[in-house]
């Protein structure tokens, strides 16, 4: 009898949020299987500024995402 494999996928979806610098709304990407809590840097598509994105799925026991974007520090140069 061969072995049988399993395979999990994880849904990708997306929320539409402003951009904490320009106010502009964009699509952020929910990876379900990266962990029920992420903090990740992201560039605003229409302004570029850098924004930092957090994600939290350990609220909601029906697999609900809460999701907030801030606006990152700036580094010295």
């Amino acid at each position: 009898m061969g072995s049988t494999r399993r395979f999990m996928r994880f849904w990708h979806t997306t929320v539409c949020l402003p951009c904490p610098f320009c106010g502009n709304f964009g699509d952020i990407a929910v990876d379900k299987g990266a962990g029920k809590q992420q903090t990740y840097n992201e560039a605003c598509e229409s302004c570029a500024q850098t924004r930092v994105i957090h994600l939290d799925m350990t609220i909601d026991a029906g697999g609900g995402v809460r999701v907030w974007v801030e606006r990152a520090e700036a580094t010295p140069s």
